[in-house]
């Protein structure tokens, strides 16, 4: 009998990888169903008026589950259907927007009976049966005759604006009049790119620090001019990989491709697995959590502000 042979540990490593990253994908494409090369189309199943206050239901088909991208989609819903005279006419307008799923569809009716059957004691339609499938609340109203005030709620998190710069929409005597400053917009807009690349210089600074730590706490022995080398090489792959993050965070619909870049520095520790095995595992670690920490710090950046 003769022994299997086994695989070389690095061939191992990048098999394991390789797996747990198509794994991580696919769970997230299946557990959202989002389909970005479809549409998002909004329903509308309720419409409420009240001494001078409107409130609207809607159910969302192929809602984002990227919450920036899903606000991004609402609030230029709420402006294309939202006219100015519609604003001035009422002192609040708040809307509610709802998932689709298999009890609250485009049909839905308050009163009527599910069908599918929901519940066989109570099978009426209700919208307290579906307070989880809640993507997304927005509020207009005027606490004075001179400015219109916007609030956003995503999944639980209320973010107060006051001059919203989606709707940012002041009251004259004459009239109402879209207010967005152009130089306010531009600075934005040059913070939005700014800010990142900050971080990004920041967290390779970072890096830096960890590496130099690292090599104090557990010197290389054999240190020569090509391990000097790869270091440096390391760090420039890093700000590569999170500036790579960052576009797909920006620009593109299927967050999920996120996890791609960090095949750059998974691939580079990789290749060395045999010149320094364990040291090669640490800054490959390195390398994806601080990928991680940048990314929730931009996600964080973006929900909060835009």
């Amino acid at each position: 009998m003769y022994a299997k042979p086994k695989l070389p540990m690095k061939k191992r490593t990048i098999l394991i990888l390789t797996i747990l990253a198509a794994g991580l994908l696919m769970w997230k494409w299946l557990a959202c169903g989002y389909n970005p090369d479809k549409p998002t189309e909004f329903y509308p199943i309720l419409t409420r008026l009240n001494d001078g206050m409107k409130h609207e239901a809607f159910v969302v088909s192929n809602a984002p589950c990227d919450t920036s991208e899903l606000r991004k989609i609402v609030e230029k819903y709420d402006i294309e259907t939202l006219p100015l005279d519609t604003l001035e006419k009422y002192e609040s307008i708040s809307r509610t927007y709802y998932k689709e799923t298999k009890y609250m569809t485009k049909n839905f009716k308050e009163g009527e009976e599910y069908d599918p059957e929901f519940s066989t004691w109570d099978n009426i339609q209700d919208f307290r049966n579906h307070i989880d499938d809640i993507l997304m609340e927005t509020h207009h109203y005027s606490v004075d005759t001179n400015q219109k005030y916007h609030t956003v709620w995503v999944h639980w998190d209320w973010d107060y604006k006051k001059g919203n710069k989606y709707v940012n929409r002041n009251f004259s005597r004459i009239g109402i009049l879209l207010s967005a400053p152009k130089r306010s917009c531009t600075v934005l807009n040059d913070m939005k790119i700014l800010v990142p690349v900050i971080l990004n210089i920041i967290c390779c600074a970072a890096y830096c620090v960890c590496l130099n730590q690292i090599n104090v706490c557990k010197p290389i022995a054999h240190m020569d001019v090509s391990i000097g080398i790869l270091f440096r090489f390391s760090i420039a792959v890093l700000f590569l990989t999170l500036l790579a993050g960052m576009f797909i965070l920006r620009l593109t619909r299927r967050k999920f491709l996120i996890a791609l870049p960090v095949i750059m520095p998974v691939l580079l520790w990789s290749n060395h697995l045999d010149i320094f095995p364990h040291r090669a595992f640490v800054y490959m670690g390195l390398s994806i959590v601080i990928y991680g920490i940048y990314l929730f710090i931009c996600g964080y950046l973006t929900n909060r502000y835009g």
